[in-house]
């Protein structure tokens, strides 16, 4: 379940994605670039970046289109 994920990412990031963080009651925490977010990534917790950017470190979308005004 992706609600027992903590997720990572940068302020603007976690801003805009606000309700989604709370539908899904996730845990967040702030990194000072996606790049940092998808470091922090293991089996327990998740990542909030761009589409496409967890792929060259083998990471597959959970959730996608999360943002609150797309």
């Amino acid at each position: 379940h992706i609600e027992d994920y903590p997720v990572y990412s940068i302020s603007p990031a976690i801003s805009q994605t606000q309700k989604f963080i709370h539908e899904q009651q996730f845990d967040y925490d702030y990194t000072t670039s996606t790049v940092a977010s998808l470091e922090k990534i293991d089996a327990t917790t998740g990542a909030i970046a761009p589409l496409g950017s967890g792929e060259m470190y083998g990471y597959e979308a959970l959730a996608t289109h999360i943002e609150d005004y797309p």
